[in-house]
């Protein structure tokens, strides 16, 4: 019997053959699991939602940071905006400075 006619519904499984074949593949193709096998889901499905409370926490904490970045983009841009408006009075303030210079040079 070849691996892929196993997989069919309602096939049964040779009475002949290697114990795992005969004892375990009639149970998975049954449906039913052995205590050690109804431990191992258990645990599995343990460590599954473990790792998806992880993965949920990991994301907020994405989300967290890339709010916080944004909120440094704005703040460094609002800095960037002051130091423009300083640079332009303190050019102003060198223009003036420069002008009444000439003008008491003039006098």
């Amino acid at each position: 019997v070849h691996g892929d006619a196993l997989l069919q519904p309602g096939h049964e499984l040779p009475e002949s053959g290697p114990d795992h074949v005969r004892g375990r593949g009639r149970e998975a193709a049954a449906g039913s699991h052995g205590p050690a096998d109804s431990a191992l889901i258990a645990s599995l499905q343990e460590q599954l939602e473990a790792q998806r409370q992880r993965a949920q926490a990991a994301e907020a904490q994405c989300a967290d940071l890339a709010a916080k970045a944004l909120a440094l983009d704005a703040r460094a841009a609002a800095a960037e905006q002051e130091a423009q408006a300083t640079r332009q009075r303190a050019a102003a303030a060198e223009a003036v400075a420069h002008d009444r210079q000439q003008l008491l040079q003039a006098a």
